[in-house]
């Protein structure tokens, strides 16, 4: 099987089976893939049954999810709210899990009826600042306050500063503390 350009699918939409096709891509050729599977609840889509057997949809499962982690640097996965153990379980254990907020538009789950859904982060360059910095700037505003009572190495801290937010950290561990306090002065110095 010939490796191909990303470039030439830039822009389209390709009928395809997503694990033949991204087998074609070579490794980190795009930023992030977002998937929002299949959830094996039985649902008729057009052409596809989704109703494989547990072992099959695990086994499916993991070969798309290798696919998607080969050639992208961060793959966000939302796996339901029945799927939701299996990833951290058995496929692989993620970087960071959020909660996708859909007011008006609640959906029925195993936990019944749910206006929210789980998606699950995934990187290889681990660039939690960034992540952080998008949480922190949807959810605050300059000047605002911004509080990580389990403040380790500082990420928090360090997003909320350069984003013009006020912080406090709480840190029992003296040498994540000391840690903290020269990561936050060596942004100052950089940004300042």
């Amino acid at each position: 099987m010939s490796i191909l350009s990303a470039d030439k699918f830039l822009n389209q939409i390709c009928n395809a089976d997503c694990i033949e096709f991204m087998k074609q891509l070579p490794d980190r050729c795009v930023r992030l893939v977002f998937a929002d599977p299949p959830y094996n609840n039985n649902t008729l889509y057009n052409s596809y049954q989704d109703n494989k057997t547990p072992e099959e949809y695990l086994q499916w499962c993991k070969d798309w999810f290798a696919q998607c982690r080969r050639i992208a640097d961060r793959v966000i996965v939302t796996p339901g709210h029945g799927n939701f153990w299996m990833w951290g379980n058995q496929i692989e254990k993620p970087w960071g899990v959020g909660a996708w907020y859909k007011p008006g538009n609640p959906a029925s789950s195993v936990l019944g009826w749910c206006c929210w859904e789980p998606w699950l982060y995934y990187c290889h360059d681990y660039k939690a600042l960034e992540l952080l910095k998008g949480l922190i700037q949807k959810c605050t505003k300059e000047g605002e306050i911004v509080l990580d009572p389990f403040a380790g190495s500082g990420t928090t801290l360090l997003a909320a500063s350069l984003l013009k937010r006020k912080y406090i950290g709480v840190e029992m561990d003296l040498k994540y503390v000391e840690q903290c306090r020269s990561r936050l002065e060596t942004a100052v110095d950089l940004f300042s």
